[in-house]
């Protein structure tokens, strides 16, 4: 029986994916998320009558830490398994990560 559904579920997943039209309608009535800002146009700027003296170039502002969105995934993942795993949630915790486990034993 359980060959019998798993292959069902195959086949159906497997279906789907031929699907050739899709009609949903767009989120936001097509435009984009967000506000939307006009900028004002610049007006011309006169040549000045003396040139100025060259200035040095000012230094590149630093980018933001390449490491900072890694790490916080490492820390929200540790802090929801410890929450789950270590009775963060009180008894409903310390149930979960067994439920968790065999859930995932037994294929759900």
């Amino acid at each position: 029986m359980k060959r019998i559904l798993m292959m069902l579920t195959i086949a159906f997943t497997c279906l789907s994916l031929f699907s050739t039209v899709a009609e949903a309608k767009r989120l936001g009535g097509g435009s984009s998320f967000g506000k939307q800002r006009t900028m004002p146009t610049r007006q011309a700027q006169q040549a000045p009558a003396r040139p100025a003296p060259a200035a040095a170039p000012a230094p590149a502002a630093p980018a933001g830490n390449k490491w900072l969105g890694p790490l916080a995934g490492l820390a929200i993942g540790a802090g929801l398994a410890s929450m789950f795993m270590g009775g963060g949630m009180g008894g409903l915790g310390s149930m979960m990560g067994p439920l968790l486990m065999r859930c995932w034993r037994l294929g759900w």
